[in-house]
């Protein structure tokens, strides 16, 4: 039976080129030119992690949610 894990994972678009990164496993940055190409190689890139760690014995870092708020920012002109 499979576990199935829940990890956030950031995108943003630079230049049109996806840049994913999983915060939970630093070092887990991909970059596609679709967004479904930077879904697909996150999501690879985890499974790579997470049995990683498995393999080392290592704890998996916690599924958690993450936040996100704006902050005002001003700036003289």
């Amino acid at each position: 039976m499979k576990r199935i894990y829940n990890y956030p994972v950031l995108i943003d678009c630079e230049e049109g080129t996806y840049i994913a990164s999983c915060p939970a496993f630093p070092g887990c940055v991909t970059q596609a030119e679709s967004y479904e190409n930077v879904i697909e190689d996150i999501t690879e890139g985890i499974e790579v992690f997470i049995d990683t760690y498995k393999k080392k014995k290592w704890p998996l870092p916690e599924e958690t949610s993450p936040s996100m708020t704006f902050v005002q920012i001003a700036v003289n002109e």
